[in-house]
């Protein structure tokens, strides 16, 4: 039995995709035996189609390899990672493609996305999938696009908003002072509510005067 590699090729890489025995063309045999016994008798067929069998022909995503070498493929490709692919020189390379992260350049965080085989992410990019797992990083960029986002309000959309927020922000004071009383603690709601105006102000960047 001879065996093959079938490939793809993806962004120059031949990746394997399945290391296979080589299967036997009934036309191929038919078309080998009728050349080479062109007198043979019609009950003499079947024993010299199983005598001289022949293997179809290699496609061109295909590579002849010995059954020694398609065995370690198949093992080779039963352990590869999700992230993984085996090349037919059996390196094995990275797969990250479509695969999003973010990279910090210049003070300011962008995303990005891996779009070829064999790239991985660049050394200090942090995964979007693993962004949960860095509190700073992520608060940064949570930050980042707070403020791109008021960046892009028209002026009448930031007063609004900024009418909300002192809106709530009254509730809130007053909520807090309610429940001081009646704990017995001491809290000033017209201070904490300037301090948070103040804030609103300079997040939407607004005057108050």
């Amino acid at each position: 039995m001879q065996c093959c590699l079938v490939f793809d090729v993806i962004d120059g890489f031949e990746i394997v995709i399945d290391s296979r025995d080589k299967i036997y063309d009934p036309e191929e045999t038919a078309k080998y035996v009728h050349e080479h016994f062109p007198k043979a008798k019609e009950e003499d067929l079947e024993k010299l189609y199983e005598e001289n069998s022949q293997f179809a022909p290699l496609q061109s995503n295909e590579k002849p390899v010995s059954c020694e070498v398609c065995a370690l493929f198949k093992e080779k490709l039963t352990y590869l990672k999700s992230n993984e692919k085996l090349c037919t020189d059996e390196t094995i390379i990275p797969d990250y493609r479509g695969a999003e992260y973010w990279e910090k350049n210049n003070g300011r965080w962008y995303k990005e996305s891996i779009e070829k085989l064999g790239v991985s992410f660049p050394r200090d990019a942090i995964p979007a999938d693993t962004l949960s797992d860095h509190q700073i990083e992520r608060d940064e960029i949570a930050a980042q696009q707070e403020t791109d986002r008021i960046m892009s309000l028209t002026p009448e959309q930031k007063e609004k908003e900024l009418q909300s927020g002192l809106d709530m922000l009254a509730d809130e004071a007053t909520r807090l002072e309610n429940r001081a009383k009646i704990q017995g603690n001491k809290f000033d709601p017209i201070a904490w509510y300037q301090n948070g105006k103040q804030k609103l102000y300079e997040k939407y960047g607004i005057s108050e005067d």
